[in-house]
Formats: C-alpha cells, structure tokens, sequence
C-alpha cells in the first residue's frame, strides 16, 4: 500500500528548499537514496539540468527517460510534531503531467528516514 507524507525537499547547492506531500512505499527500488521529481519542482528549488546525467527507467507504461542529479538534494520527513532526516539522495527529474508537488522516493530513503 502506498503512503503520502509530507516532506522538505531542500537543494543542497541552491538551499531552496519546499515542502511536498510524497509518495513513499511504492515498490520503487534502488541501491542509494533517490527521489523522483517532476521538471517543475527541480525549477522552483533551482536544480541545473546541464549538470545533469541522462538515464532511462523501466515503468509499467515502458522506458522513460530521465535526468540523473547525483546527490543534489535533501529530503526530511515532517510529522505534526517533528523533522526526521534530511537524507542526501540524488534527484530523478522526470518529465510527468502530474501536479508540480509530486514527489516519489525509493524505499532505502524511506528506511534511512
């Protein structure tokens, strides 16, 4: 079952930072901390796309392509009462026709939460 949270996305090279509803414990996998953005987000907290890595993923729709920015960006956690985290993870900037706010990260990046 999926969960949203709500979390800090924070870039490390900018220190902009924005607060998101995510969707943690969605069977997405990796072997470091990732978080999946939209191009809208990586804008708004200033990421550089020509610093930027291609890469393609394997989703149920088929491959997409995507913009790899290792260890670009911060993610904690917030609950009513406190902050846990920020976790280091590299950014995953996809271009999806979602809302701007939407954030998916990997299951190591929910444990290390």
């Amino acid at each position: 079952m999926a969960i949203r949270v709500r979390v800090r996305t924070r870039a490390v090279s900018t220190g902009s930072s924005v607060e998101v509803v995510a969707l943690a414990n969605s069977g997405y996998e990796t072997r470091a901390p990732e978080v999946a953005i939209p191009r809208a987000l990586a804008e708004r907290l200033g990421l550089r796309s020509q610093e930027a890595t291609r890469d393609f993923y394997m989703t149920a729709g088929g491959p997409v392509e995507v913009m790899r920015l290792p260890e670009t960006i911060e993610i904690a956690v917030l609950t009513g009462d406190r902050e846990e985290g920020p976790v280091l993870a590299d950014a995953i900037v996809m271009e999806v026709k979602r809302s701007a706010l939407d954030v998916v990260f990997d299951r190591a990046l929910a444990a290390a939460s």
